[in-house]
């Protein structure tokens, strides 16, 4: 009985120092996926509006439930009307714990013909314990790169 009771307590002493490195792996893996899909869907409609000769736009949506973003492609008129083309990718989500700030001017970053983007931006993802990632997407030649440093360039 004495032997059951010190496997116990070596047992939990030992899960104890663990979990916390495990919630904190977990935590630090969905942050980074997170991060690497933005960038590869970036990168997707960029080379979309390349190959089909189309635009190609990213819409954000920010609501009490996260955010979400959903490409699509087609025509936008200088009105600011679009002619839209169906959904390249449907909606897409982020985990609850993952914020997301510094937006693209209007919620929107769009790519022309050539595969330029409208802007340059730098996408902020933090998870709940306050580590971050970078999805970057240069002003001039549209590369989309993940990066722990925030910079346009």
């Amino acid at each position: 009985m004495l032997e059951v009771l010190g496997v116990l307590l070596i047992f939990s002493t030992v899960s104890m120092m663990i979990f916390p490195n495990m919630i904190s792996a977990l935590s630090s893996y969905r942050l980074e996926a997170s991060a690497k899909r933005l960038a590869k869907d970036i990168s997707t409609a960029k080379m979309h509006a390349i190959m089909f000769k189309e635009s190609v736009w990213i819409d954000f949506y920010l609501t009490s439930e996260g955010v979400f973003y959903e490409i699509k492609s087609g025509t936008l008129l200088e009105s600011g009307d679009e002619i839209v083309s169906p959904v390249l990718k449907g909606l897409k989500s982020f985990p609850k714990e993952i914020k997301i700030t510094n937006l693209p001017h209007g919620n929107r970053l769009s790519f022309n013909r050539k595969g330029y983007p409208s802007q340059g931006v730098t996408i902020n993802l933090t998870n709940s314990r306050g580590k971050r990632l970078y999805v970057i997407v240069a002003a001039r030649s549209g590369r989309v790169r993940v990066s722990n440093y925030g910079s346009i360039t």
